[in-house]
């Protein structure tokens, strides 16, 4: 999936620390920051997970395989080109407050790699990758709006460690469905942007259940232009299987799909697992689907995590973890938060969670040996 980064560039090189490590840390101990006469741009990277780590052949921190640049990007003002297909790393950096007290992660931009032990800087010291840290305010979890007209200071270092090597991106779509996907209910299948709170929803796990709340959103074509890892993840009837699903469905690219395999028992010693949709791009009949016209997005809550059938496959409903609660606008967090008080609670996952790495694996597996992703239950 395609990833933006925000990037700001000064006209002179930023100002860092003094010594060691700290050279790397843009405005290091500032106690007033502003950005009022710098550039605002962005780049693209291409990720198979939604998280921006460490490039490095350092031991014990996981390596990226991923975050790769899109197109030739300038950076900084001496001219440097940073061509398309480079790795891009996180490594360390700084922690920036504004007066309100919103926190962004900032680093400059470092190319990686598997044969170095620590990244390298791109350009001249001037530009800045800006990331934004969530926060919690009366239990709902949210990304702050960087501001470039705000003042800001030093509020803290980062440092990356061997169980913390990696920053969110801004945030991708929570597990959604596209209007026009066809839900198993009481009644038959129905169409999801039919239902309502208290339906009776067919969950794989404990039957007939009462949807608690749904909601949804619609993205425009120029916001998918803008923000392109939003766009759906269509999978054809049967790309999973025999049957499955079956007919075409369109999710969000964050919306995880049972699947059930031999292989996959192998592997994580359980025979389902879930998986992003976007993690299955490459396989034979699973593609981004365009939406030129903008997609509509909906999300089905349930008690708890559970698994309903769309479109004859099972997918999983909302589940209440960090990344979905800041993908929610602030009306549908309160509308939740409405119906869970204890929101921040951990929602526990009714099958494991695979990451980008694990899936990509996976996926290569099934590719290699021609297996089905979702095999017939035992």
């Amino acid at each position: 999936m395609k990833y933006q980064i925000l990037m700001v560039t000064f006209t002179t090189p930023v100002p860092v620390g003094s010594s060691g490590v700290d050279e790397l840390r843009p405005f290091f101990n500032r106690t007033s920051i502003s950005f009022a006469t710098a550039q605002i741009g962005k780049l693209t990277v291409e990720d198979d997970d939604d998280q921006f780590g460490m490039v490095t052949s350092t031991e014990g921190y996981p390596s990226s395989t991923q975050q790769k640049l899109v197109s030739d990007t300038a950076i900084g003002n001496d001219g440097t080109i940073a061509r398309a297909g480079i790795q891009l790393s996180n490594y360390l950096g700084s922690v920036i407050r504004d007066a309100a007290g919103n926190e962004f992660r900032v680093i400059f931009p470092l190319q990686g790699s598997p044969n170095q032990a620590a990244p390298s800087l791109l350009g001249d010291g001037s530009s800045v990758l800006i990331f934004p840290v969530p926060k919690v305010v009366a239990g709902v979890v949210t990304l702050p709006v960087f501001d470039p007209t705000a003042s800001f200071k030093f509020s803290a270092k980062y440092s990356v460690t061997s169980t913390n090597s990696a920053t969110p991106y801004w945030p991708s779509a929570a597990a959604c469905f596209t209007r026009g996907t066809r839900i198993e209910t009481l009644w038959g299948p129905r169409l999801v942007e039919e239902l309502r709170a208290g339906d009776l929803i067919l969950t794989r796990d404990n039957g007939l259940q009462p949807l608690r709340w749904i909601g949804g959103a619609t993205l425009c074509g120029l916001r998918l232009d803008l923000q392109p890892h939003l766009r759906p993840i269509r999978i054809r009837a049967g790309a999973l299987g025999d049957g499955t699903p079956a007919r075409d469905l369109s999710v969000s690219p964050q919306h995880r799909v049972l699947l059930r395999s031999e292989i996959a028992a192998r592997m994580f010693a359980a025979d389902e697992v879930l998986l992003a949709a976007k993690h299955l791009l490459g396989v034979p009949g699973i593609e981004v689907a365009r939406a030129r016209d903008g997609v509509s997005y909906f999300h089905l809550l349930f008690e708890r995590h559970e698994l309903v059938l769309s479109e004859g496959c099972w997918t999983e409903s909302l589940h209440l973890g960090a990344e979905a609660l800041a993908s929610l606008g602030p009306a549908a967090l309160r509308e939740i938060r409405a119906i869970f008080p204890d929101l921040i609670r951990p929602d526990p996952a009714l099958r494991p969670l695979l990451g980008g790495r694990e899936g990509r694996e996976l996926v290569s597996r099934h590719l290699r040996q021609r297996r089905r992703f979702v095999a017939p239950a035992a």
